[in-house]
């Protein structure tokens, strides 16, 4: 029987194998990680060094701009989503600076550090996940308004630190009392990315580990566009593996009740 210890030990041993640095020059190295994007062009970071000793800057080198852009959505157009962008990155601890994202802290925190911008890149490339034909609006808000409708009170953006030292967000919580469990949020807009399933599914474990708290885990799946074709049956059963209800977009009328208790 496969148990969620053997698999998050693939999962740690897969992002070790995968993330690759090369010295580019004497103060550039590039880091190569295992997460792709919308296009399955890997997600690459670069480290030089800051102005203050024993200080490194890792940086997108603009990709998440770049990506944005491929997709139609242009920031410099749209103060609002800048200003949306700006706030969702500071939850990790990145800036969004001459049109690149970036983190800067101490050498020894290296690994918290580069946990930090790729989650922030994946999480930019699937917050803006946009309807082919309706620009205007993008998952994230989708789900919030959802929320919002059914007066579901919701707190937007909470992080726990994992059994690994990382910090790992959660797009949404739902208090609980001495009845009902919390609930943790995470939303999923490319449904069947396998390597977006696997960055919550790491999210969810690490923080299943540390949590004290009687807590049920969610994951809201953007899945109009690909009713036709169904959902990734490989990425439900990883959510399976760490007892987090998937939540069909379509669907979320059906768990109203349950977000509502």
């Amino acid at each position: 029987m496969l148990t969620i210890k053997e698999l998050s030990a693939r999962h740690l041993a897969w992002a070790k194998d995968k993330t690759q640095l090369t010295q580019l020059d004497n103060d550039t190295i590039k880091v190569e990680s295992p997460f792709v994007d919308s296009f399955n062009d890997g997600l690459a970071i670069y480290v030089v060094p800051a102005d203050k000793d024993n200080q490194i800057m890792l940086t997108d080198d603009g990709w998440t701009n770049d990506n944005l852009e491929s997709h139609g959505l242009f920031l410099s157009r749209s103060p609002r989503r800048l200003q949306d962008l700006v706030q969702q990155l500071r939850v990790y601890g990145v800036t969004f600076s001459d049109y690149e994202l970036t983190i800067t802290g101490s050498q020894n925190d290296f690994g918290r550090l580069k946990d930090r911008l790729l989650q922030a890149m994946i999480f930019a490339n699937d917050m803006f996940t946009l309807a082919p034909t309706d620009t205007s609006r993008y998952f994230h808000e989708d789900v919030e308004q959802y929320f919002s409708a059914n007066s579901i009170r919701t707190i937007k953006n909470v992080s726990y630190v994992g059994a690994s030292g990382l910090t790992h967000k959660f797009d949404f919580a739902i208090p609980g009392n001495n009845r009902v469990p919390m609930k943790l949020i995470k939303l999923l807009g490319n449904p069947n990315n396998p390597i977006f399933a696997q960055s919550i599914f790491t999210d969810i474990y690490e923080t299943q580990q540390q949590q004290t708290e009687a807590t049920n885990y969610f994951v809201f799946l953007n899945n109009e566009k690909i009713q036709s074709r169904g959902l990734n049956p490989d990425i439900l059963a990883l959510f399976n593996q760490v007892s987090a209800t998937p939540v069909p977009f379509t669907e979320r009328q059906r768990f109203l009740s349950t977000f509502s208790e």
